[in-house]
């Protein structure tokens, strides 16, 4: 949650120079001749998959949440239960998420990042709960 909240405090264009920097790392990894091209054309290149890296960056810290809330709330709860009451935490804390965005410089907060957010979550839950489901039927070796 620390995570999220200090990368939602970035204003606008710090956050932007850094989806920036990732899609210019990727464009080396998967683009054969991405180096070769001129400035321009990277940058123009860059700039164009920015959106589904923020996208996808939304998505990905929130999975990872879902996973961690999950295990905490298994501590509490048992099954269906612990699955729901993870969702709702994760996805109120997308919302009070997007809400923090709004008083940060040059960034505004959207219903459409919560739902990605809350889908995010939701398959981080899912991820975790098929895992341990799966762990849970395996028996001992010895």
């Amino acid at each position: 949650m620390t995570f999220i909240f200090s990368m939602s405090a970035f204003q606008g264009g710090d956050s932007s120079k850094l989806s920036q920097g990732v899609g210019y790392r990727l464009c080396m990894i998967f683009y054969d001749g991405f180096s070769d091209l001129p400035q321009e054309k990277q940058t123009e290149i860059v700039k164009s998959i920015e959106h589904p890296i923020r996208k996808c960056a939304h998505f990905t810290e929130y999975a990872v949440l879902g996973v961690l809330m999950y295990y905490l709330v298994l501590w509490y709860k048992n099954g269906k239960t612990a699955a729901e009451i993870t969702y709702i935490l994760c996805t109120a804390y997308a919302a009070s998420d997007e809400l923090h965005q709004l008083f940060v410089s040059a960034r505004s907060g959207q219903a459409k990042d919560v739902f990605i957010d809350s889908c995010g979550s939701l398959a981080g839950i899912i991820i975790i709960a098929i895992i341990l489901k799966h762990f849970k039927k395996k028996k001992p070796v010895c």
